[in-house]
């Protein structure tokens, strides 16, 4: 019933499964895949199972990610986002934006999670969430003699790119 459910709302049938230390079954699919069903989820009504799921999260964020994780600091900070981080850099994530399900799917390639943070933040802030709403996330410190030098955070030319990805899903959409 779990991987039938997904592959609904990925559109895809899974590529393969298996199951994480909890017991938990995986399932494999595309990011283009995954994204689409935070899209769909963030989109269903709201006395649909899905829609059930996604106020559960919003409401719960610390049973999703646990109490001290960025994930549930950012789904606290952005009103209506779901987000779910995962193993080897993954972050997943879903907003309505001018009432349109955005699904976002990001995988960091060498399995580094430094910069899943950042860059999750940058394709918030492109989708158009307030920068004080996200001011509030947990810095992703550079350390020096253990003591914080820097910041990671979205370049100016990565947030462009994002940027015109949202004005060009906004176009596809049909959202403003």
């Amino acid at each position: 019933m779990i991987e039938s459910t997904i592959a609904e709302l990925t559109g895809e049938s899974s590529a393969a499964a298996t199951t994480d230390g909890c017991g938990t079954p995986l399932f494999a699919y595309s990011l283009r895949a995954t994204a689409l069903s935070y899209a769909r989820l963030v989109a269903a009504a709201p006395e649909s199972p899905e829609g059930r799921v996604a106020a559960a999260m919003q409401a719960h964020p610390d049973l999703v990610g646990g109490e001290d994780r960025d994930v549930t600091a950012m789904m606290r900070a952005v009103p209506g986002l779901v987000a779910k981080d995962g193993a080897e850099a993954v972050q997943l994530m879903g907003l309505k934006v001018n009432g349109v399900g955005i699904g976002v799917a990001v995988k960091i390639s060498d399995g580094g999670d430094r910069a899943r943070l950042p860059i999750s933040a940058g394709i918030l802030r492109a989708l158009g969430v307030p920068a004080d709403a996200l001011a509030t996330l947990p810095a992703t410190n550079i350390l020096g003699g253990g003591r914080p030098v820097g910041e990671l955070r979205a370049t100016a030319a990565a947030t462009a790119v994002l940027e015109e990805l949202t004005r060009s899903a906004a176009a596809q959409t049909g959202a403003k």
